[in-house]
């Protein structure tokens, strides 16, 4: 599996290389990128290998890769991290991949529908090349029954979820959170934390507020881990080898990051709230008034 060092001086080869030189890269490169971004199949091999590892939370390097490959593309490997250059410029080879698979695959289409030989397979290619310029890794078009059955498809259990990875070891192991998940977390601390500042008399110091919506969001997520992790089993965060954990569901520390984080939003919150309604100008006091 010799290749040239000119031939593997393109775009394909020097996003793998990134991804294999630089772990921190390989989220937002599989955000970015899909397998058939990748034109030959045997680059596209090993992005599929990595993004396996990485989402089964492995390892990724060269050793670990080839073998996911089962020890075949060993040469390669090393030939793709010697001539990438470096890790730091993985969004612009990003950008000239996609540019390159863009063009390549209109061009296929283009070549297809020379030689089509009725209207309704011409309509098909058309249709193929506009959901090709829909510009986004991911997006879909389908009609409505298409949707439904891809929704339920996804959640028939087959498919294993692709968790957040938090760039932490201690939280990757311990919250097992899908991105849809966050943005409903997001809302709903949103939502308490603008009541509680909405609620709260401005008399009261705002290091007050911040412990009580601290402590108030803390109470919610015992209460929500008992039910979707120790009722429903649904493990979604595990606290429990962390030092005075409560059934493994809450822990000091987060409480203590709850508390810090309540005070900059409610203040925040507060302004939104007075440019949106109106109302009594924000104020806040280290004591009492």
């Amino acid at each position: 599996m010799k290749t040239s060092p000119s031939e593997l001086l393109n775009a394909q080869v020097s996003l793998l290389g990134s991804m294999l030189l630089d772990e921190t890269v390989i989220a937002p490169i599989l955000a970015l990128v899909a397998d058939s971004d990748f034109i030959e199949p045997r680059y596209r091999m090993i992005y599929l290998a990595i993004k396996r590892l990485f989402s089964n939370s492995g390892k990724v390097d060269a050793v670990t890769v080839n073998g996911a490959l089962g020890n075949t593309y060993g040469d390669l490997l090393c030939q793709i991290m010697e001539v990438t250059p470096t890790a730091a410029n993985w969004e612009a080879y990003a950008e000239q991949l996609k540019s390159q698979a863009l063009l390549y695959h209109l061009q296929e289409i283009g070549n297809q529908l020379a030689v089509a030989v009725d209207p309704d397979g011409g309509r098909d290619l058309i249709d193929k090349a506009n959901k090709l310029l829909v510009g986004r890794t991911g997006i879909k078009r389908m009609t409505m029954k298409e949707g439904f059955a891809n929704f339920f498809d996804r959640h028939d259990g087959s498919t294993p979820p692709v968790f957040i990875r938090w760039g932490m070891s201690f939280l990757d192991q311990r919250i097992y959170a899908e991105r849809g998940d966050m943005i409903v977390l997001a809302l709903l601390l949103g939502l308490m934390m603008e009541r509680m500042g909405a609620e709260l008399p401005w008399r009261c110091p705002i290091w007050t507020q911040a412990i009580l919506c601290g402590l108030t969001i803390t109470a919610a997520e015992f209460l929500a881990g008992c039910v979707l992790n120790l009722w429903l089993g649904w493990r979604v965060w595990d606290y429990s080898g962390m030092p005075g954990n409560l059934l493994g569901q809450v822990y000091p520390e987060f409480a203590a990051l709850w508390c810090l984080v309540s005070g900059p939003v409610i203040v925040g919150l507060d302004w939104m709230r007075y440019a949106v309604r109106g109302g009594q100008r924000p104020r806040y006091y280290l004591r009492g008034s």
